[in-house]
């Protein structure tokens, strides 16, 4: 294409724009006799220009709004910006960091030029800086859009509306607050989300088991992802190269991989006594509390210091990893069966290795999971492990664990466990390593005190898959996606402790993140052109009145200051 024809482009583009807004064409207000249809997109974070994707999903919308104009619709398509959450924080701290990869993107692919870079390490200036150039852009690309609705989610009407939804969801017990695992940042110091997370991936947070394995005057903690093979242990490995620290972990002294530590330390107080490399604990022994025997302290390659706990209790008959660290030490260890399967032999782990014809842990991982997933679904703990516990014992396994499934039998392991003061719980992120738009890793904290929007209520999820069921939704198959998202959906965090957005109604140093602040924002566009009014008006009674058309229409008045024409009018937009 000429440059010519583009500026002639560019120019009819223009005029048309100019006629438009001088016409007030896109202004979409109640109409007696014209059927309604309300069109809207995700609204931008303001931490970047307007990119491809959002560019895309606005041209969308526009196209389907101006096809509904035709068709004899009163549209409205709105647009609002996202000031709330990490996007906009993560980018600002970065520059006062000083960060060049962030500063010359800023520059050189943005077009932001040094002064402005300067200014914009104060979020709010970021937010307000981006928003301009998203809305020129927007108007630029000649969008369908009713401006008379914008709005931001600091602005004081919204903060209220928002404060508004966490109360009633609050009266419906919706929200919970619990001493609770979440996926966290320890360098912005708040949870994330999907939204705070570089490539916008969900930190998945599981537990994981540990068992401490006596030695001398201090314990290995082994994880245990597999808490049912303990009985089939017969060394406890560690990484020969890899620092490791003592610490005190409640009455305890524990050994675990600095890694670990780095990581569990937000689960658990844990004071480092020592730090030390793996192969100056080798040759120790070490107390297996349901066997009672002791087994020897090894060192091997194949632990990794970053997973669990960097210490690895040894199941080789059923673990083809453990195996192959065994074999490659060139030491005799007994193979001890555990878990007797249909299908498999009596010591799976190298029948495992002699199918897939590898030994590379990366060529053996999707066997390893087969293994896994038929010794938990279909395999039984062998009556004998009876013999092999210590005596007080062999009453309650023989009784809760032997010839029981595994399913039954690992809870019961952990029970036993528990009772006898050696089990440790703790958390990690499934699907990591995921990192913070801040570019740290994330790690699982308990945070005392979290709320949460409690997804897993089955009243919620019925409710919700009622709404589902209503939609037509294009393509038709994403319908059953949202219904097994819903289905599955569970518990939320919604706070963090700073950044940008509305804060939490009974606890205003919390603020509520930027997808809780974000459920059903759409609604807020139907008044936001008609909220000039003191925020103090905008209390409950208010939004009960204009958004669900409860509550007595004179003490809403009363309550409000506002007329009850005025009121009226209101909820009519809605």
């Amino acid at each position: 294409m000429s440059s010519q024809f583009a500026d002639w482009l560019n120019e009819v583009a223009r005029k048309w724009q100019e006629a438009w807004e001088k016409a007030e064409a896109f202004k979409a207000d109640p109409r007696d006799g014209k059927r309604k249809l309300f069109v809207t997109a995700a609204f931008p974070y303001t931490n970047q220009p307007l990119d491809f994707y959002y560019a895309r999903l606005f041209v969308t919308a526009d196209v389907y709004s101006r096809l509904a104009r035709a068709q004899g619709y009163n549209v409205l398509f709105p647009f609002a910006f996202q000031y709330t959450g990490t996007p906009i924080i993560s980018v600002a701290n970065a520059i006062k960091r000083g960060d060049s990869e962030v500063i010359e993107r800023l520059e050189k692919q943005y077009d932001v030029s040094p002064g402005e870079v300067k200014g914009l390490s104060d979020p709010l200036e970021m937010a307000r800086y981006f928003h301009a150039r998203i809305k020129e852009a927007v108007r630029a690309l000649g969008l369908s859009v009713d401006w008379r609705r914008e709005f931001t989610t600091v602005d004081p009407a919204f903060e209220r509306f928002v404060q508004w939804q966490y109360r009633r969801l609050r009266e419906k017990g919706l929200l919970k607050q619990e001493d609770a695992p979440v996926a966290y940042c320890p360098v912005d110091n708040f949870p994330v989300g999907m939204h705070d997370t570089k490539g916008d991936v969900e930190p998945e947070v599981s537990d994981f088991d540990a068992v401490h394995f006596d030695s001398s005057d201090f314990s290995f903690l082994a994880a245990f992802p597999r808490p049912e093979t303990i009985f089939g242990t017969v060394a406890i490995m560690l990484n020969p190269e890899a620092e490791y620290v003592l610490v005190e972990l409640g009455n305890r002294k524990a050994v675990m991989s600095k890694e670990a530590h780095e990581r569990l330390k937000y689960q658990r107080d844990m004071k480092v006594l020592r730090s030390l490399k793996g192969k100056e604990l080798e040759g120790l022994t070490a107390f297996n509390p349901l066997t009672g025997t002791q087994v020897p302290v090894i060192t091997s390659r194949y632990v990794s210091p970053k997973q669990g706990t960097g210490v690895v209790g040894a199941v080789p008959a059923h673990e083809p990893e453990h195996f192959l660290a065994l074999a490659e030490l060139g030491r005799e260890f007994e193979l001890i069966p555990v878990i007797k399967t249909e299908g498999l032999g009596e010591i799976p782990a190298p029948q495992v290795i002699d199918l897939a014809q590898t030994a590379n842990p990366q060529e053996l991982k999707d066997y390893i999971d087969t293994l896994y997933n038929l010794e938990y679904h279909k395999g039984y703990v062998r009556e004998d492990v009876v013999d092999r516990v210590r005596d007080f014992l062999k009453p309650i396994v023989k009784e809760m664990i032997a010839g029981k499934s595994v399913r039954e039998a690992r809870k019961a392991v952990v029970g036993i466990l528990r009772n006898l003061g050696v089990h440790e719980t703790f958390y990690h992120i499934t699907n990591g390593p995921v990192y913070c738009r801040c570019g740290a890793e994330t790690v699982v904290k308990i945070v005392k005190g979290q709320w949460f929007v409690d997804y897993s209520n089955p009243l919620w999820k019925a409710t919700a898959l009622k709404a589902v069921g209503r939609m037509r939704v294009v393509p038709e198959e994403m319908k059953k996606s949202l219904e097994r998202y819903v289905f599955e959906a569970k518990p939320r965090a919604i706070t963090r402790t700073r950044g940008l957005g509305a804060r939490l109604p009974w606890d205003d140093r919390q603020i509520i993140d930027q997808l809780s602040d974000s459920t059903i924002y759409m609604a807020f566009y139907a008044i936001a052109h008609r909220l000039k009014v003191p925020p103090s008006a905008l209390n409950d009674a208010f939004w009960d009145y204009v958004m669900l058309g409860e509550g007595d229409l004179n003490e809403v008045s009363s309550s409000t200051g506002l007329s009850k024409e005025e009121l009226m009018s209101l909820r009519e937009e809605v």
